[in-house]
């Protein structure tokens, strides 16, 4: 198993790459996916 230290390190390189993922790359994640939660409803 990964140490901490070793996830943080790829959870922090991860971030470089946050501008990358747009509406339209989530859209298609979640029509893959088909898990995408309803929205909470409000009255």
């Amino acid at each position: 198993s990964l140490s901490w230290l070793s996830r943080l390190k790829d959870n922090l390189a991860a971030l470089d790459h946050r501008d990358k993922v747009t509406d339209e790359v989530i859209a298609r994640i979640d029509a893959i996916a088909g898990n995408k939660p309803t929205a909470p409803q409000r009255f």
